[in-house]
């Protein structure tokens, strides 16, 4: 699924395959994905939930929260924190970078892997299972 607004926010249910969603204008809130996320916003805050692919996710005007991962997750933001639940190992490496807030990764289960997460106004959390 393809969604673009330039004036508004983006929020979705519970979605099959793919989406590819942006905005310049609002947030973007996914209830659930069966498939990737691909999100860009540059005027508000991104909350995904239970997405079963990995999640690109970009603003430059709020923060970030992913939760039940099972994919792996590249988040950036300029302007809030950033907040990542995973709940399976990733096949890939996670990215999470901030200018404007703090990152806390929430790993369950026995997951290894690789994050790079850095700051610079903000404070960047130990994981936590």
């Amino acid at each position: 699924m393809r969604a673009a607004t330039s004036g508004g926010s983006l929020t979705f249910g519970t979605i099959r395959g793919p989406i590819f969603g942006k905005t310049s204008g609002g947030g973007i809130r996914l209830e659930g994905c069966d498939g990737t996320a691909d999100v860009k916003t540059s005027g508000g805050s991104i909350h995904l939930g239970k997405v079963r692919g990995s999640v690109s996710a970009h603003t430059s005007g709020g923060g970030i929260e992913v939760r039940e991962m099972s994919g792996a997750v590249d988040a950036s933001t300029s302007g809030g924190s950033i907040s990542v639940t995973l709940n399976e190992q990733p096949k890939q490496n996670c990215r999470l970078t901030t200018s404007g807030g703090g990152i806390t990764v929430n790993v369950g289960g026995n997951i290894g892997f690789d994050v790079d997460a850095s700051t610079s106004g903000g404070t960047s959390l130990p994981i936590s299972r």
